[in-house]
């Protein structure tokens, strides 16, 4: 599936993704096109990590379907110094650029059990797709880290997302 020629995203179409988000209920969505194939998430429960001395903030954004793991992970450098409701350049988890960051996959989904119980997850035969251009916007950041974005891939392919976490 190829998608239509248009425009690069406005920030009207960056919030009405957030507003969606929010009437939908679910803290991370994602919605697009990844290797031909359309590509969606809803996340109930990202996965937060952060390195507070060093001002990192990563959010993962997973689903299962099908025996199939899709991925879509977004990575902050300097949080609480970025800006707060204005687009931020997203840039590739391959470049040195500096920026937020964004990594896509999806594979055969592989279930591990550790010993103490907790259900692992991981993949085999993953594709990866790289962003070559997008947007973040940062709608809030306190208690709960509030976010969406827009991302082209090198697959020309393409993302739409949001989220809405709480920061750790």
């Amino acid at each position: 599936m190829t998608r239509p020629s248009r425009p690069t995203l406005s920030l009207l179409a960056i919030l009405a993704v957030s507003a969606l988000s929010t009437a939908c209920g679910a803290p991370g969505l994602v919605d697009g096109v990844v290797r031909a194939s359309d590509f969606s998430i809803r996340d109930n429960e990202p996965a937060v990590r952060s390195h507070p001395a060093l001002n990192d903030f990563h959010i993962v954004l997973s689903e299962e379907e099908n025996n199939t793991l899709k991925v879509v992970t977004v990575d902050v450098d300097d949080l609480t110094l970025l800006p707060v409701g204005e687009p931020i350049h997203l840039v590739s988890a391959l470049s040195r650029d500096e920026g937020p960051t964004m990594a896509v996959s999806t594979g055969d989904l592989v279930v591990t059990m550790r010993s103490d119980g907790v259900r692992m997850l991981s993949s085999e035969n993953t594709i990866y797709a790289d962003v070559t251009d997008g947007t973040l916007v940062l709608h809030e950041v306190s208690d709960r880290v509030i976010g969406s974005f827009t991302a082209e891939l090198d697959d020309g392919g393409y993302l739409e997302g949001s989220f809405d976490v709480v920061a750790p």
